[in-house]
């Protein structure tokens, strides 16, 4: 199977500001790194024939679909690891999913952002009360393609926020994060 793990943004789209001046996506790069490296751990001692798919730093968002579209095999499941922006009032970590997705994605969605929401010892954000994931038609952009549009099942993580509040519990806490990520998406 194939497991992709997206660095939400790019270099000529780089997202949101951090409060202390860096991109999202600089943040969103380092992340997929660290949850590459710990897949690769996973694939060295499962001997299993699983590769982590990544986009490059200048990908539309089309083309990082039809990457993931061409590359999807039996079982192939994936994440596009974002940040909120640098909202000094908000805190949190949230996961979203596509509405059409499995139960079983839906379950890693929950699990997922209850793990990061701990590990940070930040709140888990919810729009729903007895749900733990968003839908992507309840986000401000109404629709978000890597999760409709693409063949496997994807979530999509909002870490934290850019804030001094939040970022500095992420940093401290990245390589934990990173570990979380690799367990939910290994299965």
């Amino acid at each position: 199977m194939n497991i992709f793990i997206i660095a939400g943004h790019s270099k000529p789209t780089p997202g949101a500001t951090a409060y202390n001046g860096i991109s999202e996506h600089t943040y969103t790069k380092e992340l997929q790194g660290l949850v590459i490296a710990k897949l690769k751990n996973y694939i060295a001692l499962e001997g299993s024939s699983m590769e982590a798919k990544t986009d490059t730093e200048n990908q539309s968002n089309a083309k990082v679909r039809a990457l993931i579209n061409a590359n999807a095999t039996k079982g192939s499941r994936g994440i596009d690891i974002h940040f909120n922006d640098n909202n000094i009032k908000a805190s949190g970590c949230e996961v979203i999913v596509s509405r059409n997705t499995s139960q079983e994605n839906k379950d890693r969605a929950s699990r997922l952002v209850k793990r990061v929401s701990k590990c940070l010892g930040i709140p888990h954000r919810k729009r729903v009360a007895d749900r733990d994931w968003i839908y992507p038609d309840e986000t401000y952009v109404g629709s978000l393609g890597i999760l409709d549009k693409t063949k496997p099942p994807m979530l999509l993580l909002e870490v934290c926020f850019l804030n001094e509040n939040n970022l500095p519990v992420y940093l401290a806490n990245k390589y934990e994060v990173a570990q979380i990520i690799a367990d939910e998406l290994v299965g």
